[in-house]
This record gives structure tokens, C-alpha cells and sequence, in this order.
């Protein structure tokens, strides 16, 4: 005998309790049967989001706050690279302003290293490390402090005199601030790490290639620095006047030092061009999805006020 298909018992579509949020306004959609539209905008969601989806299927939230992170980001390392070269290239900075000013961009620093490394529970963004469990992240959050203590450090030695007075203290004090800054300098190798995958989802090939000369021309040219001097001089040269000049050899590794350097900052502001870019493509499929609903609204109107006149 056959069997009427309406008297079935109807499967139960499984709920939704991914974290998931609308693409299109952030409603959390935890809960919610997979299919079901949007209850606060009425978007469709289909399915959950492939881990393997565009950076413009992600919540808007989550693209403002990674360009946000980029900026700042961008702006503290560009300021940081200006203030070296004219201090250590040109010396026309006296060097307590130097070391001051350095503090207020490694506070800065922290900050921004902070918002470009926020917390989602997004599957994209747990795939890339970007979850609470995330390691890197972590590493990357809490050694960006080091530059404060690396700056922090390079102002006391020279605050009281305004020149570097050789002793035990001040030996303690290079000692201190150069450990730092190689806890600093890790810091900032495992954020280009975190930032590649941030522009491989973004598509980004140029930062991409910013960054692969951050994480290989970095530490060769730091390297070099250390053959040619005989010590880690790199915010030390803040405190010796004229201890670069453009002529030696010191000098040459100091100003391929900082142009390398220029290249995190020019991968953010890339990164960020992309991440604009990303936010209006997804402003875009979302009102050509809205158009699409209001026109097949439409039809549905259009078909009922039919049926009725048929009546």
C-alpha cells in the first residue's frame, strides 16, 4: 500500500550551536535550525560558513576590527621607523626626546598589537588563530609589552644626563634593555606569522610578500648589524650621538635595517586596503541578496493576488 508522504514524521532539522552570526548584521545564531533565515534582517543562511570562505563572508565586525588593528599598527611601526632614521641617520633629534618619543610609540604599539589580534569565535577565525585558545595570539599580545620595557629602559639610560654614562648600572641596564628587545623582536617575527594568515584569507598577495621580507630580511639584517658593531645597537643607537653616519658600514646596515623594517607597515596598509576592499564586496552581496528577496516577495504578492482574482 502505498504511502502518503504528508503522514511521514518529519526529520527535525539539528540546530545550530556553532557561534555562528549573520553575515549581515552579527545576530547570533546559536540555536537556530541550519537553513533557517536571519530572525533580526531575514538574510538567508544556507549553511555555516566553509572554513575555507572569502574574508567578505565574515561578520562586518570582524574585517573593522582587523583594519582598525592594521592602522594603528601601520602608523606606530612608520613613526617608530621616522624617528630611528633621523635620530641615527641624520642626529637631529637629542636623544632623551628620542628615547621619549619611543615610549609613547612602543605604548601605542601595545595597543594596536592588542585590536589587530582580537578574540572570534568564527570558524575562519579559530582556523587561523584567532580563537581564545589561540597560542600565537597569545605570544603575540604579551610580547608586544616588551618594546615598553625596551623603551622604557633606553630612557633611563640617558634621562638624568642626556648621555650614556658607562658604569655597573648602565652595563645593567644594556644588559636589561637588550634582552628585552630580543623578547620584542620574537614578538614581532611571530606577529607576521599571524598577519600571513590574515592575508592569505584577505587574498592579499602583496602583504603577503611585505611579510615574507619582514620574516626572513629581518633577522639576517639584524645579524648583520650584530657582525658589523659587535652588540644589538638598534634602539641603543638612540642614546649615541653620531653613532651612525651615512658613509660606514654601520650606517648601510643601519639604513637597510630600517627599510626593511618599512616593509611591516607597508603589508599593514596593504593588508587594510584589502580588508576595505573585502567589507564593500560584502556590502554588496548583501544588497544584491536583499534586492533578490524583496523582488521574489514580489512575485509571491503578485502570484496570491492572482490565485484570488481566480476565485
Amino acid at each position: 500500500m502505498a504511502v502518503d508522504p504528508h503522514h511521514l514524521p518529519k526529520t527535525p532539522v539539528p540546530p545550530s550551536n556553532d557561534g555562528r552570526r549573520c553575515p549581515g548584521c552579527g545576530y547570533q545564531l546559536r540555536g537556530l535550525p541550519a537553513g533557517r533565515p536571519c530572525p533580526e534582517c531575514g538574510l538567508p543562511v544556507a549553511a555555516p560558513v566553509d572554513a575555507d570562505a572569502p574574508i567578505s563572508t565574515a561578520p562586518t565586525w570582524v574585517r573593522r576590527s582587523f583594519r582598525r588593528g592594521a592602522y594603528l599598527s601601520a602608523a606606530c611601526v612608520g613613526a617608530a621607523v621616522a624617528v630611528l632614521f633621523v635620530r641615527t641617520v641624520l642626529g637631529a633629534i637629542d636623544v632623551r626626546v628620542t628615547a621619549g618619543l619611543l615610549l609613547v610609540i612602543a605604548v601605542l604599539w601595545s595597543g594596536a598589537v592588542w585590536l589587530l589580534t582580537p578574540v572570534f569565535d568564527e570558524i575562519q577565525c579559530v582556523r587561523r588563530g584567532f580563537s581564545r585558545t589561540g597560542q600565537l595570539r597569545r605570544v603575540v599580545r604579551w610580547l608586544a609589552f616588551a618594546w615598553i620595557a625596551v623603551a622604557g629602559l633606553a630612557l633611563g639610560r640617558v634621562a638624568a644626563t642626556g648621555a650614556i654614562v658607562r658604569g655597573p648600572a648602565d652595563d645593567a641596564l644594556l644588559i636589561a634593555m637588550r634582552g628585552a628587545w630580543v623578547v620584542a623582536f620574537v614578538g614581532v617575527l611571530c606577529l607576521a606569522v599571524l598577519l600571513q594568515r590574515l592575508a592569505a584569507w584577505a587574498k592579499d598577495d602583496t602583504a603577503e610578500r611585505a611579510l615574507d621580507v619582514v620574516l626572513w630580511g629581518l633577522p639576517i639584517v639584524t645579524a648583520m648589524r650584530f657582525a658589523a658593531t659587535g652588540s644589538f645597537r638598534l634602539l641603543d643607537a638612540a642614546g649615541s650621538a653620531g653613532y651612525v653616519s651615512g658613509g660606514t658600514l654601520a650606517g648601510m646596515i643601519a639604513m637597510l635595517w630600517l627599510g626593511v623594517l618599512a616593509a611591516l607597515p607597508y603589508a599593514l596598509l596593504s593588508l587594510s586596503g584589502s580588508l576595505a576592499w573585502s567589507e564593500r564586496h560584502a556590502q554588496e552581496l548583501h544588497d544584491r541578496e536583499r534586492r533578490r528577496r524583496s523582488r521574489s516577495d514580489e512575485i509571491d504578492r503578485e502570484l496570491r493576488r492572482r490565485i484570488e482574482r481566480m476565485k
